[in-house]
């Protein structure tokens, strides 16, 4: 197995839920199935669907979904932490392409520069715009261990 497929499956076997609908395809039209991202104490707070397919570099999984169950609670940036931690331990990159979600949606309060904040957001977990609308994040790197 390579870094990349490495770091999606050691994120699908830690977190054993699973949501039955799609979130992504990549030719060959490869399903990913959401996982339900749970904390140390089992407790779910969200939804995370990432891959690595084919033709792509060994070194880089494709974040399709993440989402928190409560936004604005603090969970989604638990979720990406530990996306990021796992990441620079395996040394992958991540790439996503973040779309706003919420809109419409009732109960729900999206601010008003919504777009600018979730760019933010991801900013601040270290990814960078690579080409119009992809983000991507290159691990820190780990000092060699003796």
């Amino acid at each position: 197995m390579n870094p990349a497929e490495t770091f999606c499956a050691q994120l699908y076997a830690v977190h054993s839920g699973r949501v039955p609908l799609f979130v992504g395809m990549q030719r060959p039209f490869r399903k990913v199935y959401p996982l339900v991202f749970q904390n140390h104490e089992g407790m779910p707070l969200g939804l995370v669907g990432c891959a690595w397919n084919e033709g792509m570099d060994p070194d880089l999984a494709q974040l399709y979904h993440i989402s928190a169950f409560q936004p604005g609670s603090g969970a989604g940036s638990e979720i990406m932490s530990a996306l990021c931690a796992l990441a620079d331990e395996l040394q992958v990159r991540i790439t996503t392409q973040p779309e706003l979600i919420g809109v419409g949606v009732p109960g729900w309060a999206v601010p008003d520069d919504g777009e600018a904040a979730l760019r933010r957001w991801y900013t601040r977990f270290g990814f960078t715009r690579i080409a119009g609308v992809h983000l991507e994040r290159s691990p820190k790197l780990t000092p060699p261990t003796a």
